[in-house]
């Protein structure tokens, strides 16, 4: 704060004072760092984690939520803080006149916003001393609970051919989902062996192993949801935007989280979103969606 009377300069406090700011923004700036690792952490842990082995899916999904809501908490403490640096900055070019109703205006400011930031970094705390007590195996998986590496199907029911195929089928008859995919993408996996650590030799492998996922992967849908956008815009987008955007969509529970698997970027899916809050679905463009229902077994009924 600026204290407007003759025992110290005004210069002298706007120098002070802008240095104080610094040291805040800097701490707010180790902050979004830790929001970064969590985000990673937790990412990379979906990645490969089996949903099954979650024991409380709701409370994961709260923790989620909360780690977004700080995130986004960080970024809004910068702002601030940036606001009232360069608020400072304008000091300078005020007429005397006006310069105690503006240092007033700034000290008022500067109060709510500090105020903010310690009930956000008091959140912060709280939700690192809660990561650390529940959510400490993120940081060392067991093997029990990964998610298997090895081909999901050995034989997909999708025959390898000349042409792109634009149609998603989701077969509960076969348990798996068979993704749409084009000739180009298929062409990029074989061109590109040598530096996967996963080594095709055929289109057909290719499409048995990444265009065929087992629908176990979806048994919790609000998780897969979380996966499967995240991985899709953080091919697009910063860390940050992935998360939010995978948080956001998680609890649309209108989004089948294959059809986002499905979708080879953002737009396709923005384009589905927009179909979906319409209700025309059917008018979705970028590929056609099949579903394969399993068959009902019929009850044999008692003879007398």
């Amino acid at each position: 704060m600026i204290i407007f009377s003759g025992e110290k300069s005004i210069q002298l406090q706007l120098v002070e004072e802008i240095e104080i700011l610094n040291g805040k923004i800097e701490i707010q700036e180790k902050n979004k760092n830790i929001c970064s690792v969590y985000m990673e952490k937790i990412s990379d842990y979906i990645n490969h984690i089996n949903p099954s082995s979650i024991q409380n899916q709701s409370q994961f999904e709260n923790t989620l939520m909360s780690l977004k809501n700080i995130c986004d908490n960080v970024i809004i403490n910068l702002q601030d803080l940036n606001s009232l640096k360069e608020s400072l900055y304008n000091l300078d070019k005020i007429p005397k006149e006006n310069l105690k109703n503006s240092i007033d205006k700034y000290n008022e400011a500067y109060i709510k916003i500090i105020q903010k930031i310690d009930r956000h970094d008091a959140q912060m705390q709280d939700f690192t001393t809660s990561a650390l007590q529940n959510y400490a195996f993120m940081l060392s998986i067991n093997d029990s609970q990964l998610i298997e590496d090895a081909p999901i199907i050995k034989h997909s029911k999708i025959i390898a051919n000349t042409l792109d195929n634009n149609i998603l089928i989701i077969s509960e008859k076969d348990q798996v989902a068979y993704l749409p995919y084009r000739q180009s993408d298929i062409g990029k996996y074989l061109s590109s062996k040598r530096r996967n650590k996963h080594k095709y030799y055929s289109v057909q492998e290719i499409i048995d192993n990444i265009y065929t996922v087992p629908l176990s992967l979806y048994k919790f849908p609000t998780i897969a949801r979380f996966r499967e956008v995240f991985n899709l815009v953080r091919k697009e987008d910063s860390l940050l935007e992935a998360f939010e955007t995978a948080v956001e969509l998680m609890t649309n529970f209108n989004l089948n989280p294959i059809i986002v698997r499905a979708c080879r970027n953002v737009q396709e899916l923005d384009i589905f979103v927009d179909c979906l809050e319409e209700e025309e679905t059917d008018k979705f463009p970028c590929f056609e969606i099949k579903y394969e229902i399993a068959p009902m077994v019929q009850k044999r009924r008692n003879q007398l």
